[in-house]
């Protein structure tokens, strides 16, 4: 059975409020160690998979600097430290679209256990339309209703291409029976 490794010491390499980077001392179960094994740290995440009573999926279309791209994507945020998962999935949805909506927890996904510390929590919920958007100074983001109905054939097509969206959509599509 596979063992846990040793933490023998833990530093930071390097700290933000949106990243950190810690360098941790290892040693593992066959006795080698690890001087420089490096662990990003994120804020936990949420995703959030809003369905309209006109069975609309409530999507965003935003720039992502890391790809120097648009894309479309699920309504999501961080989770801020000592914030419920829930509340946070409420209040990204209000921010970045102006819907709001009972949600509920459809799953957990572990987000690259192997350099990273980070949960994605995804909710599901019928929702409806609350009010203006309430953007930050960094977001610009255009709401996006598609039909229930299209949104797999949008990932066959490459127009939904975020990984933590379309393992989303998936789960919930799966959920709904679609």
């Amino acid at each position: 059975m596979p063992e846990k490794w040793q933490l023998l010491s833990s530093k930071y390499a390097f700290q933000s409020p949106w990243i950190s980077l810690r360098q941790d001392a290892v040693r593992l179960p066959n006795g080698h160690e690890l001087d420089d094994y490096y662990v990003v740290e994120e804020h936990d995440f949420v995703k959030i998979f809003p369905l309209t009573e006109d069975d609309e999926v409530v999507f965003v279309r935003q720039y992502k600097h890391g790809l120097s791209d648009v894309l479309i994507e699920l309504p999501a945020g961080f989770v801020e430290y000592g914030e419920d998962p829930l509340a946070a999935a409420e209040r990204e949805l209000r921010e970045e679209t102006g819907y709001a909506g009972r949600l509920e927890l459809a799953g957990t996904f572990i987000v690259d256990p192997t350099r990273k510390n980070t949960r994605e929590y995804v909710y599901f919920g019928r929702v409806a339309y609350a009010g203006e958007q309430q953007l930050d100074h960094t977001e610009d983001i255009e709401v996006q209703l598609v039909p229930l109905r299209d949104v797999w054939p949008m990932i066959e097509r490459r127009q939904i291409t975020a990984m933590s969206t379309i393992s989303c959509a998936l789960l919930i599509l799966k959920r709904l029976g679609i």
